[in-house]
C-alpha cells in the first residue's frame, strides 16, 4: 500500500489541504517524528452513525506500537514521548464509505 505523507502538515485537519477522506479500504498515512517531540498525536472525526473507524500506528520497520481508543465519532492515537523517526498510520474499519477528518 501508498502511505500519503503527512509530513509538515502537523496539526492540520486533512480537509485543510486535500478534503475529506473516505474510508473505503485502509488508508495509510506517512509522518515523520522530530527529535524532541512530546508526543504523536493522530485523531479522525467521523460520523459514527456511519461506520466505525480505528487508527493503527507502526515504526519504520512496520512493528505495530499503538492503536486508537476512542468514542463514537473520535477515533485518537497518541503516543507519549515516541521514539524520533518514520511512522506509518492505518486508518481502517468497515469499508463502508465512512468520510472522516
Amino acid at each position: 500500500a501508498e502511505a500519503y505523507d503527512l509530513s509538515g502538515v502537523e496539526g492540520v485537519w486533512l480537509r485543510a489541504f486535500d478534503d475529506f477522506a473516505i474510508q473505503a479500504d485502509e488508508d495509510w498515512y506517512r509522518v515523520v517524528v522530530e527529535p524532541g517531540a512530546l508526543n504523536l498525536v493522530v485523531e479522525a472525526r467521523f460520523d459514527g452513525a456511519a461506520g466505525a473507524i480505528e487508527i493503527e500506528a507502526y515504526d519504520a520497520s512496520g512493528a505495530f506500537v499503538a492503536e486508537s481508543n476512542g468514542e463514537a465519532g473520535v477515533a485518537r492515537l497518541e503516543l507519549i514521548n515516541p521514539d524520533d523517526g518514520l511512522y506509518f498510520v492505518a486508518v481502517m474499519g468497515g469499508n463502508a464509505g465512512t468520510v472522516y477528518d
